[in-house]
């Protein structure tokens, strides 16, 4: 869990695959990966009360759980931790955004071409 780690609330963290600076935007335009966007997208079909008051209310750092969901707000976003808890990504590790990063997939494609070469030599 991110919070077994020794990240401090000002550390900008990511999942390997999540997401990625685009090269040519480097002013941060930011390309999200497919599993990221189904994600949520899952999370605003599954809370969209959640993503209704978030879009009404001015962007803050952190938000007042009450003033958002009146009385039965520690309850709500109890339920929706817990949801967030158990999605295999909350079991991945984070890193630092500015880590270069590749997704196992890749690895694997990299490792099996690196084999065909040696094959061939």
């Amino acid at each position: 869990h991110q919070s077994d780690l020794s990240w401090n609330n000002d550390d900008y963290v990511q999942v390997a695959g999540s997401i990625r600076e685009n090269d040519e935007q480097s002013w941060g335009f930011w390309v999200f990966s497919e599993k990221a966007i189904n994600l949520v997208e899952e999370y605003s079909k599954k809370f969209p009360e959640l993503f209704k008051i978030l879009d009404e209310v001015e962007y803050q750092r952190s938000y007042n759980i009450i003033s958002l969901f009146g009385e039965g707000g520690k309850e709500k976003v109890a339920e929706i931790k817990a949801w967030l808890d158990s999605l295999p990504i909350a079991k991945q590790p984070r890193l630092p955004i500015t880590s270069f990063t590749l997704l196992r997939e890749d690895v694997l494609k990299i490792e099996e071409m690196v084999r065909d070469n040696r094959e061939r030599m």
